[in-house]
């Protein structure tokens, strides 16, 4: 037989291979029910706005009749109510889907003073008992409407000086809608970016003359939602520190501590906490037209704060900039203490004095089809590890990185 003809066999065999394990691991599965609540835009109304906000409840698996779901709204912003409505208020998935769409409205109650968070989830009891908990909630932000900052004589004169000179910025002062493409690799070490993210963002921020600007450089800046993504960058910080049970809550041996823990005592950063987060980017450098083409730029510096070249108090910002790396710096030994542990077992193994642990046998075919059902948000870790027969978080995803 020609070595073609035994590849196409071959082929022909892998796909039936993978075809029937999919299949049968779908039937055999009769775990937990879990449900996820989702939007693919930045999670953030405007209080006046009329745009509404479009998220999506999945389930991972579906069933052969319709469910229904009563969207659950919960204020987390102390005094807040009656902001937002959900269009439908019930709304059912169809037999043999996963997943139904619908609609968060602000009821323009007028200017909301700073901001509220607000919690989207389901009312329970659950539709059906094979149900499990709600896996993830969608965290909303009400904001109050977006106003354009006042420009200074100062700055109006430097825009006609640009105008005069072949760049008009007043198309780009005030509020600007955006649409920011956000694509990252998949990124070991970071949990919630693993299998990397794609995803499309839409949103307003307000830009103005940055105070750097001169005649010669115009300079923007971004005050309020930079790229429409502080939504985004906040829920990446959460989702890497208090949401991160893995990784942030480890234990770390008797006598030891936990710095990332220690860390968030200190700043009252908690899985319940409220904090404010807020960001601007500023510098954006703007090129005078050449060949009606400008340039942008984003620049900026880091103080630095070992400057030692005169004596001074740290401040506050430098302070806790300061205990955090001593933080990291401690945890970077206690990794120089496990490599050296990892040494002698390996001195051990080679003297014949150390076995180790037996690898747990895993089907390599199932476990890819679980890793694929993980990756997608078809299935929970919990569910994952309980249909590939992992017990250690640390195992699973150990052998997630190894495929």
């Amino acid at each position: 037989m020609s070595t073609m003809g035994k590849l196409q066999i071959m082929l022909l065999f892998l796909v039936a291979v993978f075809s029937g394990c999919s299949e049968t691991d779908e039937r055999a599965y009769v775990g937990k029910n879990s449900i996820y609540i989702r939007t693919e835009g930045d999670p953030v109304i405007l209080a006046m706005d009329d745009e509404p906000l479009k998220a999506t409840l999945m389930l991972i698996r579906a069933y052969d009749k319709d469910v229904s779901f009563e969207i659950d709204v919960k204020y987390l912003t102390e005094g807040a109510g009656d902001l937002v409505t959900v269009n439908p208020a019930i709304v059912t998935i169809p037999a043999g889907e996963k997943s139904v769409d619908f609609e968060i409205i602000s009821n323009k109650k007028g200017v909301v003073a700073d901001k509220v968070q607000l919690e989207i989830g389901v009312k329970y009891p659950l539709p059906e008992a094979d149900m499990g908990k709600v896996e993830e909630v969608l965290r909303v932000v009400v904001k109050p409407y977006m106003e354009a900052e006042d420009l200074t004589e100062e700055q109006q004169a430097l825009l006609e000086g640009y105008k005069a000179k072949g760049l008009d910025l007043s198309k780009w002062i005030g509020v600007i809608p955006v649409k920011v493409s956000v694509e990252v690799p998949p990124t070991d070490g970071l949990e919630s970016l693993i299998n990397g993210m794609k995803k499309v963002y839409t949103g307003k921020t307000v830009v103005t003359l940055s105070e750097d600007a001169t005649a010669e450089q115009p300079i923007l800046k971004m005050t309020n939602n930079p790229m429409g993504l502080t939504e985004f960058m906040y829920d990446m910080l959460r989702k890497e520190t208090v949401e991160n049970d893995m990784f942030w809550y480890y234990d770390p041996g008797e006598g030891e501590i936990n710095p990332y823990m220690a860390m968030m005592e200190l700043i009252g950063l908690s899985k319940t906490s409220l904090e404010t987060f807020e960001m601007t980017l500023d510098n954006i450098r703007v090129d005078f037209p050449n060949n009606g083409v400008s340039n942008v730029e984003f620049l900026g510096e880091r103080p630095d704060i070992w400057d030692e070249t005169e004596s001074r108090q740290l401040s506050e910002e430098e302070c806790s900039l300061l205990l955090n790396l001593l933080m990291v710096e401690e945890s970077m030994e206690a990794k120089q203490n496990k490599q050296r542990h990892q040494e002698g077992v390996a001195q051990a193994k080679n003297s014949g004095k150390y076995a180790g642990r037996k690898r747990i046998v895993v089907d390599p075919n199932l476990f890819r089809q679980v890793a694929e059902d993980f990756r997608n948000h078809k299935v929970t870790e919990e569910e994952a590890m309980h249909r590939a027969g992992i017990r250690s978080r640390s195992t699973f995803y150990r052998r997630l990185k190894e495929i």
